[in-house]
């Protein structure tokens, strides 16, 4: 690196020592260089992956279903203990793409 007499106003700056060790100072300035990096290059990711997010939602929006359930319970009242239960949830698609229901279990 910089080594020997005056280089831009520096005097006998030793970068490495005898043993060929870094000195401190310049580890600590390449360290806060790659960390400045790896900074960029971490903000860059965020704001291209955001993007590409958009851009998929808004494709989504043009034709996507929309569950609609007008209640979502029911009280049954008083009940026996044993005695049955049956009752049915009114769901609609108020979306323009079909509405694929894949699962469904009592709560």
């Amino acid at each position: 690196m910089i080594n020997g007499p005056e280089v831009s106003g520096i005097r006998n700056l030793h970068l490495v020592n005898s043993l060929g060790i870094w000195h401190p100072r310049i580890i600590r300035e390449v360290f806060m260089k790659l960390k400045n990096l790896f900074l960029a290059l971490v903000l860059s990711a965020l704001v291209l992956t955001t993007g590409l997010a958009q851009e998929k939602s808004e494709q989504k929006t043009e034709g996507s279903p929309r569950l609609a359930i007008p209640e979502i319970t029911h009280d049954f009242g008083e009940v026996k203990a044993g005695t049955p239960l049956k009752y049915s949830f009114k769901v609609r698609n108020e979306g323009t793409a079909d509405l694929l229901i894949k699962s469904v279990a009592p709560g």
